[in-house]
């Protein structure tokens, strides 16, 4: 919900269904505010997380054989979830626990949804200036 003060400037999807973010401006100060919307976890996804980063942080590198960081991750989730005795949906396993865990370890941390949005900016101005400039144009002289 948007407070009175501010006025909604422009809304992405930045990564579909998963996370949005929302540009507003303070109608007082005139400043530009960017809001970031994550997924929100339950309290077993968050003692899974939790307990998967502890995990992380004692070990040094990807093992030998390992063909991907999401796969690698991936196999110490279902570990900690195996120690905990934690079942976790698909949902949350995907749209939370993985998503956090990306987003800190080959991401750009906090940060991460910002980042992506200002790249999806990007794009769409380099398209609509693309879309601009393809355009043949004579001008009489």
């Amino acid at each position: 919900m948007i407070k009175e003060s501010v006025e909604l400037v422009d809304e992405y999807e930045v990564v579909k269904g998963l996370i949005g973010a929302f540009i507003v401006r303070d109608k007082a100060t005139g400043l530009y505010l960017y809001n970031v919307v994550e997924p929100m976890l339950s309290d077993n996804a968050s003692r899974v997380l939790a307990r998967t980063r502890e995990l992380l942080r004692v070990s040094s590198a990807l093992p030998e054989g390992s063909n991907s960081v999401e796969g690698y991750l991936k196999s110490l989730v279902d570990e900690t979830m195996g120690r905990l005795r934690i079942k976790l949906s698909d949902e949350e396993l995907r749209g939370g626990v993985m998503y956090y865990l990306m987003r800190d370890t080959v991401g750009y941390g906090r940060i991460d949804p910002l980042i992506r949005m200002i790249i999806l900016r990007m794009l769409i101005l380099m398209a609509r200036i693309s879309l601009f400039t393809c355009g043949t144009v004579s001008m009489n002289t």
